[in-house]
């Protein structure tokens, strides 16, 4: 399999996820919160996530791995949902469970040990930061307008 990540947004029925994760797309004012990591895949950017642990729901995922990487707890009032995508990369497959929050001022972030630098990008800018596999895929299937 080549590294180009195949996404698929209902999973094909020779599936089999090894992993369940998430990640949350957080908004202010036109801009997407973005993290770089420093340890696996360290320089690359990301938005944040990680993996649902058993017995977690996504959603207590999202809130635990924001809280952990941002410092930002982020109520549950302010998660969408932006579906479930099922990613099948040269590493293996696994569901990606989306979220966005909107936040009208822009939040102070508190970053981990996970991460050394945070940076805020403009959905009406193209992306030109250096990425994890598959986040800019990932980008293209929840907002198809944001120029990658």
């Amino acid at each position: 399999m080549s590294d180009i990540p195949r996404i698929f947004t209902t999973p094909p029925d020779s599936f089999e996820a090894q992993a369940h994760a998430c990640c949350c797309f957080i908004h202010h004012a036109n801009q997407l919160l973005f993290l770089r990591k420093t340890r696996l895949w360290p320089g690359k950017w990301c938005a944040p996530g990680g993996k649902v642990d058993t017995p977690e729901t996504s959603l207590m995922a999202i809130k635990r791995e924001v809280l952990e990487e941002t410092g930002l707890l982020i109520p549950e009032t302010y998660l969408v949902s932006k579906g479930s995508l099922f990613i099948h990369n040269s590493w293996g497959q696994y569901q990606l469970d989306c979220f966005e929050a909107h936040f009208a001022e822009r939040p102070g972030i508190i970053l981990n040990d996970e991460h050394d630098r945070s940076c805020w990008v403009s959905t009406e800018e193209e992306l030109l930061l250096e990425t994890i596999p598959a986040q800019k895929e990932v980008l293209r299937q929840i907002y198809p307008s944001f120029r990658i």
